[in-house]
C-alpha cells in the first residue's frame, strides 16, 4: 500500500505536526516565517514549509516552498 502525503496542511494539523499551538503557526505566518496560501477561508500551510522550517528535503522531489505554493494554487484554480 503506498501512502501518499498531502501537499498542504490546515494551520491546526500544521501546528498539530509540529508539536506548537496554532497561535504559534498564525504568529510566524503573519511574521513571513511560514509561507501559507488561503483558499477560501482556509488557510493552508504547504507540507514543504514545514520541511524547509525543519531543514528537511521532502523525498523525491527539490521543490521550493514557492514551487508548491504554484502547484498548489493552480490546482484549486486560484
Amino acid at each position: 500500500m503506498t501512502t501518499s502525503r498531502r501537499l498542504a496542511l490546515k494551520v491546526k494539523e500544521a501546528a498539530d505536526a509540529l508539536g506548537v499551538g496554532r497561535d504559534a503557526i498564525y504568529s510566524a505566518i503573519n511574521r513571513g516565517e511560514i509561507r501559507a496560501i488561503r483558499f477560501g477561508g482556509t488557510l493552508l500551510v504547504p507540507q514543504a514549509e514545514l520541511d524547509r522550517l525543519l531543514g528537511v528535503e521532502p523525498e523525491g522531489s527539490a521543490a521550493t516552498g514557492k514551487d508548491v505554493l504554484r502547484d498548489l494554487a493552480a490546482a484549486l484554480g486560484a
